[in-house]
C-alpha cells in the first residue's frame, strides 16, 4: 500500500528542515559582569535668600527635579547652641505638629489632605524642622498651612500632660530593656554630660508644663538659625510664596558654633562591663577616636572604615558572620561630628569570648596590615551607591544639603568630597588605618552578668569598670 499524500508532505518537510545549530549559544552558567558604579555628581543649586520686613537673612538652596509633579520645602532650625535641658525640646517635637492655635488640629489637617500634602514637624538632637510634601500644584497653599503650625502651633496642655505621662512610663522602665541599657551606657562613657548626642535623662528632663514648652518653642524661634531647603518640580520663580510664609523669621540669627567636645580620649585602653539582668544575648560595641572633617586624613580613613565594618561586604561581617558564624551582623558607625568610631554586635552569650578575641584580631591586623585594592574598591563603590541612591528622593537630597549647610559648606560638597575619593590610594588608606586604629579603645560589653562573667574570667578579658543596669541608665539608682 502506498503511503497517504500527508505522511509523504510531512517526510518532506521533516526532510527540507536545517539541521540543528551545533552552537551552545552564549554561556549562562556564570552572572553578567557587573560595571562599577560612578561617582554621584551634585546637583545644581539655586541658592538665595528670604526677604522679610526685619534685616535677618535666611539661606534658601534649590534644587530642580522635574521628574515628578511635587516638591518638598525643608525649614531647618540649627538649636546645637540653645541652652536649656533637652528633654523639654523632646516634649517640643512631640507635639509641635498636632495643630494649630488659629483653627481646629482636625480642621488643619483636613486642609492639607485636600491638597494632598504632608506636614512633618518635630525637634531631634540638633534641629527643629518642618517638612512639607506636595503636588506643586498646591505649593502655596500648602506654606502658609506649614507657616501657620510653625508661627502659630496649639502646644495645648493636654497633648504635653499626656506626653509626659507617656515619656515618664517609658524612662522608668528603660532599665528592662538590655538594647536601651547598653545604649545608655555608651553614652555616659563617650560624650560629655552637655552633649547633645549623650541619650541619658533625669527626671528634671519630663517637668515640663505648657509655659515651658512653650518658651522652649519661642527660644526655637529667636535664637536658632534657620535655613531653607526647597526640592521638586520648582523653579526659583515659582517659591515667592516663601517669602509671605517664613519672611517673618526673627533677626539675629548666630551660625552653628562647633559641635561640643567629646568627653576626652582615655590614653589607656578601658574595658567596661555592665549587668543587664535577663538579657538573652551579649552586646558588644569597641570605639575609638576618629579625624573629624576637616582632618587631612578623612578621605582615606572614611574608605577604611567602610572596608573594615561598612556593611556585609565589609572584613568585620565577612568574618565574624560568614566564616566564624558568630553575629548576625555588623554594625559600624563612623560620626565625622562626634569624632568616633565604633563597632557594634550582638552574639550568643557562651560565644562572647571568641567574639572579643575575633574582634579584636581583625581590628589589629588592619592597623598593621592595611587593607587589598579589592576591599577599598568595594567601600569606595559602596559609598558612591548609597550617596547616589539617597540623593534620587526628594527627602534624601534635601537632608544632604542640610547636612552641608550645618557643616558650614557649599550645596553638595558632601557629594564632591565623596567623588574625590576615586583620587584616594591604598597606601594612604593604609597609612591612616594605621594611625587611627592604633588609638586606645573603649571597650563596653553588657548582658546578664551570672552568665558572661565567669565566660569572660576564664577567658582572661580584663575588667576595668562593672556598672549595673540602673548606673548606666540613670546614673545611679533606679527611679
Amino acid at each position: 500500500m502506498s503511503p497517504a499524500p500527508w505522511l509523504l508532505l510531512a517526510l518532506l518537510r521533516v526532510s527540507s528542515a536545517p539541521a540543528l545549530s551545533a552552537d551552545p549559544g552564549p554561556d549562562r552558567t556564570a552572572p553578567p559582569p557587573v560595571t562599577p558604579p560612578e561617582a554621584p555628581v551634585a546637583p545644581s543649586v539655586w541658592t538665595g535668600a528670604l526677604t522679610g520686613p526685619s534685616a535677618s537673612v535666611v539661606p534658601v538652596w534649590l534644587v530642580e527635579r522635574h521628574t515628578l509633579p511635587l516638591v518638598r520645602v525643608e525649614l531647618s532650625f540649627d538649636t546645637s547652641a540653645l541652652p536649656g535641658p533637652p528633654g523639654l525640646r523632646d516634649a517640643l517635637g512631640a507635639v509641635w505638629g498636632e495643630g494649630t492655635a488659629t483653627r481646629a488640629p482636625s480642621a488643619w489637617r483636613a486642609a492639607l489632605e485636600r491638597l494632598g500634602a504632608d506636614v512633618s514637624v518635630g525637634c531631634g538632637a540638633v534641629r527643629c524642622w518642618g517638612a512639607l510634601d506636595v503636588p506643586t500644584e498646591g505649593l502655596a497653599e500648602a506654606l502658609a498651612l506649614t507657616a501657620e503650625v510653625v508661627r502659630a502651633p496649639a502646644l495645648s496642655g493636654p497633648s504635653i500632660a499626656r506626653w509626659r505621662r507617656v515619656a515618664l512610663r517609658e524612662w522608668r522602665t528603660d532599665w528592662l530593656g538590655p538594647a536601651l541599657v547598653h545604649g545608655r551606657a555608651l553614652g555616659r562613657l563617650t560624650f560629655a554630660p552637655a552633649h547633645r548626642y549623650r541619650a541619658d535623662r533625669d527626671r528634671r528632663a519630663f517637668d515640663g508644663g505648657r509655659a515651658r514648652v512653650r518658651a522652649a518653642w519661642r527660644s526655637v524661634l529667636t535664637h536658632a538659625s534657620p535655613s531653607v531647603v526647597v526640592v521638586g518640580d520648582v523653579t526659583p520663580a515659582d517659591i515667592l510664596p516663601l517669602d509671605a510664609a517664613f519672611g517673618w523669621l526673627a533677626t539675629g540669627h548666630a551660625e552653628r558654633p562647633a559641635p561640643r567636645a567629646v568627653a576626652p580620649a582615655s590614653a589607656v585602653e578601658g574595658h567596661v562591663f555592665v549587668h543587664a539582668p535577663g538579657a538573652n544575648q551579649a552586646r558588644v560595641t569597641v570605639g575609638w577616636p576618629a579625624p573629624d572633617g576637616d582632618h587631612p586624613d578623612r578621605p582615606a580613613y572614611a574608605l577604611a572604615f567602610r572596608a573594615l565594618a561598612g556593611g556585609f561586604s565589609s572584613r568585620l561581617s565577612l568574618r565574624l558572620r560568614e566564616e566564624e558564624g558568630l553575629t548576625y551582623r555588623v554594625d559600624g558607625d563612623d560620626s565625622v561630628e562626634a569624632g568616633r568610631s565604633e563597632v557594634a554586635l550582638a552574639v550568643e552569650p557562651s560565644r562572647l569570648p571568641v567574639a572579643l578575641a575575633t574582634l579584636a584580631s581583625v581590628l589589629d591586623t588592619a592597623r598593621t596590615g592595611g587593607f587589598t585594592d579589592a576591599e577599598i574598591a568595594a567601600a569606595r563603590h559602596q559609598a558612591w551607591m548609597e550617596a547616589g541612591a539617597e540623593a534620587t528622593t526628594l527627602a534624601g537630597l534635601a537632608r544632604g544639603l542640610w547636612r552641608d549647610r550645618r557643616a558650614g559648606d557649599t550645596p553638595g560638597a558632601s557629594l564632591n568630597h565623596l567623588a574625590m575619593y576615586r583620587d584616594v590610594s591604598r597606601a594612604e588608606v593604609d597609612a591612616a588605618a594605621a594611625r587611627w586604629l592604633a588609638a586606645p579603645r573603649l571597650w563596653l560589653v553588657s548582658g546578664d552578668g551570672d552568665e558572661l562573667e565567669p565566660l569572660l574570667e576564664d577567658a582572661g578579658w580584663p575588667v576595668d569598670t562593672r556598672w549595673g543596669a540602673c548606673r548606666a541608665v540613670y546614673g545611679g539608682r533606679c527611679p
